[in-house]
């Protein structure tokens, strides 16, 4: 498979997700994150692991399986409950940059198994030279929306104190 298609399937699948539940960005950069981490740390194990267990894609192989399960099942899991967002620009702004982060996590996996040709290898190319950028605007947006998630709310007008 073309990791251009593939590519393009999983980001507009997240995109879709994200826009429709309204999620934060700051839990779900961080879930890209953790979901990274566990690639780098669990994906030969878990291709191994699907292997053994006759789960194969003929289309698909087993490193690509096993790495989109380890970024997204985290992200997955934080779409069925958590903060949102209720406004129209912001849930648009959201999926565009968690979308965004997600291409750049998965470039560099999707590229060592899959042929990139044509069209593609400019895409691949372009993501690869800008990832290091992309994940840490990403990451710095993911913390700072936490930061104001958590931040108190103070009253706008001081008033007689109740007692």
């Amino acid at each position: 498979m073309n990791v251009a298609v593939l590519l393009l399937a999983v980001l507009v699948v997240i995109f879709v997700v994200v826009l429709v539940t309204g999620r934060r960005i700051g839990p779900l950069a961080l879930a890209a994150a953790a979901g990274y981490i566990f690639v780098e740390l669990w994906m030969e194990t878990v291709r191994v692991i699907l292997g053994g267990v006759g789960i194969n894609l003929p289309w698909l192989p087993d490193g690509v399986v096993a790495a989109l399960i380890l970024l997204l099942v985290p992200m997955g899991m934080l779409m069925v409950g958590g903060p949102k967002y209720h406004k129209k620009h912001e849930k648009l702004v959201a999926a565009a940059v968690v979308t965004l982060l997600v291409a750049a996590l998965l470039v560099g996996v999707l590229a060592k198994y899959l042929a990139v040709d044509g069209a593609a290898q400019t895409v691949v190319r372009q993501l690869t030279s800008w990832r290091q950028y992309i994940i840490t605007a990403g990451l710095g947006v993911g913390l700072a929306d936490l930061f104001l998630l958590h931040t108190v709310k103070t009253k706008s007008k001081p008033g007689p104190k109740k007692h």
